[in-house]
């Protein structure tokens, strides 16, 4: 049979093998496949996006420039284009130098009120400035929750651009704060979502059976990986609303006050990510709070849609 006599089923059987930037590489350099692609646009459409992890909708570029956009994006530099803009966790005495824009600075800590289960959104928003002088009493909106909307109106702007996420830097500290983080968990979205069901599925998950539990439920599909400084759920990728990147446990006998990196080893594009703060480790003095320095999404941006 001559690979131009391929039919779907034969063609999707092949790239089920290949990793995504190897999809794109094939589009761009050989002439059989694109002649393959070129005969079979609204199947290749569908395919992308499937492992994008994006649903089908005819807002979305075609395939070819979202592949094209993915090869040529491959040598630029990973990047923080996140910004955190809500929190139902309050924040230590309404403090700005712990508020939850300290979790992309270099330096500082955000302290929680709540002890556990802490949802903190982000939102894709490249070339947007946040004002670090600004008190967090002007973006309460209830209790223990802070709302930055001029972030998500900004940055909604940006109606085209998304971020793939890589990998994720996650820093705890380990000197002079009661209650640092233990165990957390990452999330993303490619659009805004109301229904966070599934997340709040991973509350007290404070071990990985719980958590490999609660996924099975969900038929998610996952991978253990333990690290010397923590132990993580990786999550393969869904083609749901919200996407699970990874459950992380830190190993306070082994940590290093420099931080550590979660590879996510796949494709997600986002626009939105939010991490839960599950639980604390054993507090040094009775507090209730969570401590936590840096969890920073590291991702290349992405031009999508029309």
């Amino acid at each position: 049979m001559k690979f131009i006599e391929l039919t779907n089923s034969n063609f999707l059987e092949i790239i089920k093998y290949l990793e995504l930037t190897d999809f794109a590489q094939l589009f761009v350099t050989c002439k059989f496949f694109l002649y393959f692609f070129k005969r079979n646009e609204d199947f290749m459409q569908n395919l992308a996006l499937s492992l994008l992890g994006i649903k089908y909708s005819p807002s979305i570029y075609p395939w070819k420039s979202i592949l094209l956009n993915l090869y040529n994006s491959s040598d630029t530099q990973l990047q923080n284009v996140f910004h955190p803009f809500y929190t139902n966790g309050g924040t230590y005495g309404d403090l700005g130098g712990y508020f939850i824009w300290k979790l992309t600075q270099d330096e500082g800590t955000h302290c929680t009120v709540l002890g556990e289960n802490a949802l903190i959104k982000y939102i894709f928003s490249p070339n947007i400035s946040v004002n670090l002088s600004e008190q967090p009493i002007e973006y309460k909106v209830s209790e223990n929750v802070f709302y930055l909307a001029y972030i998500e109106e900004k940055a909604n702007c940006q109606k085209y651009l998304f971020a793939k996420i890589e990998k994720i830097f996650i820093k705890i500290p380990t000197v002079g704060f009661t209650c640092p983080c233990e165990i957390l968990m990452c999330f993303s979205s490619f659009e805004k979502i109301e229904d966070l069901s599934l997340i709040q599925n991973f509350y007290s998950c404070k071990t990985k059976e719980d958590t490999i539990r609660s996924a099975e439920i969900l038929d998610l599909k996952m991978k253990v990986i333990q690290g010397k400084e923590y132990e993580s759920v990786i999550f393969k990728k869904t083609l749901r609303e919200i996407q699970p990147l990874c459950w992380v446990k830190v190993n306070y006998e082994k940590y290093s006050s420099n931080g550590f990196f979660i590879d996510i080893d796949q494709t997600f594009l986002s626009k939105y990510f939010y991490v839960l703060l599950i639980s604390k480790g054993k507090p040094y003095k009775p507090n209730k709070n969570i401590d936590i320095s840096n969890v920073t999404p590291l991702s290349r941006v992405i031009e999508i849609g029309n």
